[in-house]
C-alpha cells in the first residue's frame, strides 16, 4: 500500500493552489506556522496580498502602485477592499497596505496626510490596481463624489467573483458618472454582478431628481442580492431605496435610521418609546416600506434600529409571511403585531408591560436577547418553555435571579447576563440545582451596548467602528454563538481554566 505523500512534497503548483484558496490572513499565518516551507512561500508574498485597505486622506507612495501594475501575480491574490476616509492623525483606523514592496519605513512612505480637496487623486491612483484585482470578493467604498456605476460596471467584468458590497456616501444621482474619465476604460451595462449577495449602504442618502434611474442601473448589476444592509443618518429615510429596488432572492434586510435633531431634544427620551421629536415620517414612509416588504416576500430575518418609532403602524404577516428572526432596539410592540411576533424563532428586542402579549404568543421561540422592562417573574411567565438560548441585557443576572430562571425554563442550554461569569469565576456559586439542570451547558457574561439599548443612542457619522452585538446577530442570522462570550459549565464546575467559546467577526 502506497503511503501518503507529506504535504510539504506535493507538486508546486498544487501548494499553490491551497494557498489559494485560503482567504483569511489570519487563516493563512496559521497555516505559515506549520512549517517552514509553507512560511517561505506564505510570508510575505501571499499574507500581505489578501486584504488592502486605503485611507483615502494618506498619500500612498506612487511607487507602490507603479510595481503592483507590474505584478499582476500580486494583484491576483487580494481578495478585500477597503477605500475608507478618516481625517484624523490619530486614527485608529490604519491603512493596510504591502509594506513589503517598500524599502522605506511606513512612516516615512504612507503617513502624510491630505487636505479634503487632494483626496479624490488618492483614489482615482489606486482604481488601477484594484480593477485588475480578479478574485476580489469584497468591495467597501465610503467616499464622495466617484462615479459608483461606472466603477461596478468595471468590477461586473474585472471582479466576477465578488460577493459583497458595502457603500458609505452621499450621492447626487445627476452626477454619479463624474470623474468616470477617470477610469480608464468603463465596459457597457450589460453584465451584472451574479454573484454579489450581500450590499450594505453606510451614511447612505440620494439626492437629486435622477434617483430612479440610478437604482434602476443598480438593480440590474445586482440581481441576486439576498442580504441588504441601510444605514442612515438624518432627517428621514432614504426612502427612494425601498421604493425603487427590487431584489427577488432578498432573505435578510437590517434598517438603522437615526433621526438627526438638536440635542435638546433628547431630553423628551422616554425609556420604553424612544424620542419623541417630529421626524417628518408620516404614513407614506410606512407604506413604502411595507411595499419594499411586500415585494420581497421571501425575508427571513430583519432587523430595524432607531432612536425614534418611525413607523406609524406596526407590521403584520401580510407584509412578512416568512419572518422568522428579528432584532430591534424598540419596544417590540412598536414595530410587530402579535399575529406576526408569534411567527418569531429567535428575537431580540425590548420588552415592556405592552409587549407581553406578544411575548406569550411566541410559542416557538428558541433564541432570545431580551431588555426587560417588567418584572422578571412576569417575563419568565410569558416566555415559551421551549427557549433554549436566553440572554438578559436588563436587568443584569444577580446569583439569586439565575437560580429563578433555571428553575423557570428546563430546556435551555445557554444562559448569557450573567454578572458574577464577568467579575469572579468563583466555582462555589454554582450549586448542585445549577450544574444539574438536565441541559444548562453554558453560562455567559454581559452583553456589550448596543444590542438593545436602553437609553440614548448616539450615532457619529462616518465613524469606522468593529461590529456591535446587533450587527453580530445580524450576521450570524439571528444566532446567539458569537454575541457573547460562553463558558462551560462544566469547566467552571471543576475549576480548571476555562476558554470562553467566542469567535469574534472579522
Amino acid at each position: 500500500m502506497q503511503l501518503q505523500q507529506p504535504l510539504p512534497n506535493l507538486p508546486q503548483e498544487i501548494i499553490d493552489k491551497i494557498i489559494h484558496e485560503i482567504e483569511s490572513p489570519r487563516s493563512l499565518l496559521r497555516f505559515a506556522l506549520t512549517c517552514k516551507t509553507f512560511c517561505t512561500l506564505i510570508i510575505p508574498y501571499q499574507i500581505q496580498f489578501r486584504i488592502l485597505r486605503i485611507n483615502v486622506y494618506e498619500r500612498v507612495h506612487q511607487r507602490l502602485w507603479d510595481i503592483l501594475s507590474t505584478r499582476p501575480t500580486l494583484l491576483s491574490r487580494y481578495r478585500k477592499v477597503e477605500i475608507v476616509s478618516k481625517y484624523d492623525e490619530n486614527s485608529e483606523l490604519e491603512a493596510c497596505l504591502p509594506s513589503c514592496l517598500l524599502a522605506t519605513p511606513r512612516s516615512e512612505s504612507f503617513r502624510t496626510y491630505l487636505a479634503p480637496t487632494q483626496s479624490e487623486a488618492e483614489f482615482f491612483a489606486a482604481f488601477p490596481s484594484i480593477r485588475n484585482m480578479r478574485n476580489l470578493t469584497s468591495f467597501t467604498v465610503r467616499f464622495f463624489n466617484i462615479p459608483f456605476i461606472a466603477i461596478l460596471q468595471v468590477l461586473s467584468h474585472s471582479a466576477p467573483n465578488l460577493t459583497h458590497l458595502e457603500l458609505g456616501t452621499t450621492f447626487f444621482p445627476h452626477k454619479y458618472n463624474n470623474h468616470a474619465d477617470k477610469l480608464g476604460h468603463v465596459p457597457p451595462l450589460e453584465k451584472p454582478l451574479y454573484n454579489l449577495k450581500s450590499l450594505k449602504l453606510l451614511d447612505f442618502s440620494l439626492q437629486g431628481a435622477s434617483a430612479k434611474e440610478f437604482l434602476d442601473e443598480l438593480n440590474f448589476l445586482t440581481p441576486n442580492i439576498s442580504t441588504f444592509e441601510v444605514h442612515s443618518y438624518g432627517r428621514s429615510l432614504p426612502l427612494d431605496i425601498f421604493r425603487w429596488t427590487n431584489w427577488p432572492f432578498l432573505t435578510s434586510v437590517f434598517v438603522s435610521f437615526y433621526y438627526k435633531c438638536d440635542i435638546k431634544l433628547y431630553e423628551n427620551w422616554l425609556p420604553g418609546k424612544g424620542l419623541i421629536a417630529d421626524s417628518g415620517t408620516d404614513t407614506s414612509t410606512t407604506s413604502t416600506i411595507i411595499s419594499f416588504f411586500k415585494r420581497h416576500s421571501k425575508i427571513t430575518t430583519l432587523v430595524i434600529q432607531s432612536n425614534i418609532v418611525f413607523l406609524s403602524e406596526a407590521l403584520t404577516p401580510d407584509a412578512l409571511p416568512n419572518l422568522n428572526k428579528f432584532a430591534t432596539n424598540l419596544p417590540l410592540h412598536t414595530i410587530l403585531t402579535i399575529s406576526l411576533a408569534s411567527q418569531l424563532i429567535h428575537v431580540c428586542s425590548l420588552f415592556t408591560e405592552a409587549s407581553r402579549k406578544h411575548l406569550a404568543e411566541m410559542k416557538h421561540l428558541r433564541q432570545c436577547v431580551a431588555h426587560v422592562r417588567t418584572e422578571l417573574s412576569e417575563f419568565l411567565a410569558d416566555l415559551s418553555p421551549h427557549i433554549q438560548r436566553l440572554i438578559i441585557h436588563d436587568p443584569i443576572i444577580e446569583y439569586h435571579s439565575l437560580l429563578i430562571i433555571i428553575r423557570a425554563l428546563d430546556n435551555l442550554t445557554h444562559l448569557g447576563g450573567i454578572k458574577f461569569i464577568d467579575k469572579c469565576l468563583d466555582p462555589s456559586l454554582l450549586t448542585s440545582e445549577l450544574t444539574e439542570h438536565r441541559t444548562l451547558t453554558y453560562l455567559g457574561g454581559m452583553l456589550e451596548d448596543g444590542l438593545c439599548a436602553n437609553s440614548r443612542v448616539s450615532y457619529e457619522r462616518g465613524k469606522y467602528t468593529p461590529a456591535n452585538p446587533i450587527e453580530v446577530f445580524f450576521a450570524d442570522g439571528g444566532h446567539l454563538d458569537n454575541t457573547i462570550t460562553w463558558v462551560s459549565v462544566a469547566e467552571l464546575r471543576s475549576g480548571q481554566d476555562y476558554r470562553p467559546r467566542k469567535t469574534l467577526l472579522a
